[in-house]
């Protein structure tokens, strides 16, 4: 299930920024995306059952969304600083 994959995928990320110094404040705002992302997941998961739920068209461009942006900004950042730590 996607909410069971996500959970995994950012508790492996966060464990790596955290073994890698990643800065506190980064650090914070990343997992509260992370954090937003499952809430978010969890009531498209919780709707569907119930009468008027959310259209997958729906759930689909908030993924598309939610995914673009995040790796596109939030995890290049974080590859940027990797990559400035193993170059050093």
């Amino acid at each position: 299930m996607i909410t069971d994959y996500g959970l995994e995928h950012f508790k492996t990320e966060e464990r790596l920024m955290m073994d890698m110094h990643y800065p506190k404040a980064y650090f914070d705002l990343h997992q509260a995306e992370h954090k937003n992302y499952i809430f978010e997941v969890a009531m498209f998961n919780t709707n569907f059952m119930q009468p008027g739920h959310t259209e997958p068209k729906e759930v689909i461009n908030f993924l598309k969304s939610w995914w673009s942006s995040h790796i596109l900004r939030s995890d290049m950042h974080f590859s940027l600083f990797i990559r400035k730590i193993l170059s050093s």
